[in-house]
């Protein structure tokens, strides 16, 4: 596997809250369902320096992307 294991077991209607993490340098990924997290290292000297870009897509009617400031 890839990502930290990940297995890509998303199913309609899951909720999946992903977190970027700019001082840690890492994504993480929780599905709320299977409650599995998945954590991606960044290293921003050499594979993805700041500032980092978001893409998302969005395949099915009605998918919805939210985004929220934990703060």
């Amino acid at each position: 596997y890839g990502y930290s294991g990940y297995d890509s077991d998303m199913c309609t209607n899951d909720v999946i809250e992903l977190t970027l993490n700019c001082q840690l340098h890492f994504i993480s990924m929780l599905n709320h369902r299977t409650r599995k997290i998945y954590e991606i290292p960044i290293d921003i000297r050499e594979g993805c320096p700041f500032p980092w870009q978001l893409h998302i897509n969005l395949y099915v009617p009605n998918d919805q992307v939210k985004i929220i400031n934990p703060t």
